[in-house]
């Protein structure tokens, strides 16, 4: 029983202070800017930067957590569940966030219309941290299911204190884009020191890691750079409807990233396929 008390107040507090985390900028720019407008405009550019991750944070926590509390005895086959879990996870998050970033201003002025263009250089920062929100979803499920909760624990609390401080001091240098540009790098060196304690409980390094999510980011670079010379060449000059120009860009951009994701053999691929055929006969099945 204490033990079992002792897990269920980490992973309480845990979340908790993920929650405060979540929240920490927007309280740091409208305490240091006192500007409403400003804490609107990186409200709405967190939601729509944030929207792939959080679509896929639901789901790979609902799988993972189960599967990787299952195999917590069984390192090899955790090992090969957690490399799964990423490509999956980064395959969509890594290029979703870079395809918004490249196609923000054509986004933000369909879906909200010319008044939050504004927005747009904030939305381009926050990718970033979305892009990174799509690879380090799947670590905790593994420290928790190795019983280190209490690392997850003292993780949470300097991750609570670190990024609003950086924010902060951003904040108070550039506005809300200071504080993007600060807090991110913070936030991603801290979780560089989570992903070594998840990496070390299943013998694993980041070479390995590295060797599981190159082909993803390859493919996000050969399509980044096909978008930007598609839009220099192909569109510039022109007076397209912004509707038109994002769905051009955004489809040229998915043939090319899933092209050349074929082309390098990710298993990704493979994995992708397999798991819509799961969802496609449950939906068979329950109808």
């Amino acid at each position: 029983m204490k033990e079992v008390v002792h897990f269920s107040l980490a992973t309480l507090g845990v979340k908790v202070m993920w929650a405060l985390r979540e929240w920490a900028n927007t309280l740091v720019i409208g305490k240091v800017t006192g500007q409403v407008d400003i804490v609107g405009l990186y409200t709405m550019a967190e939601e729509i930067a944030l929207l792939p991750a959080t679509k896929i944070t639901a789901a790979v926590n609902m799988l993972s957590s189960p599967v990787m509390a299952e195999l917590q005895a069984d390192i090899d086959a955790m090992r090969t569940a957690f490399y799964r879990a990423v490509r999956l996870a980064a395959a969509v998050v890594v290029p979703a966030s870079a395809g918004i970033a490249l196609v923000a201003e054509e986004m933000v002025a369909v879906l909200l219309g010319p008044k939050w263009l504004p927005a747009v250089p904030i939305l381009r920062l926050l990718c970033v941290y979305a892009g990174v929100r799509g690879i380090d979803i799947v670590l905790p499920p593994v420290l928790f299911a190795r019983r280190r909760e209490r690392f997850l624990f003292w993780y949470c609390l300097a991750l609570l204190i670190l990024a609003p401080a950086a924010g902060v001091i951003g904040a108070l240098w550039n506005g809300v884009q200071g504080t993007v540009m600060l807090a991110t790098p913070v936030y991603c060196a801290v979780m560089v020191v989570m992903a070594r304690e998840a990496l070390a409980e299943m013998k694993a390094d980041f070479f390995d890691l590295w060797s599981v999510l190159w082909p993803i980011l390859a493919a996000t670079a050969l399509m980044a750079v096909i978008v930007l010379l598609l839009r220099e060449f192909a569109l510039n000059g022109r007076s397209d409807p912004p509707l038109l120009t994002l769905l051009f860009l955004s489809a040229s951009g998915a043939i090319v990233y899933g092209a050349a994701l074929f082309a390098i053999g990710s298993p990704v691929i493979t994995e992708g396929l397999e798991v819509l055929g799961w969802i496609l006969r449950r939906r068979k099945a329950d109808g």
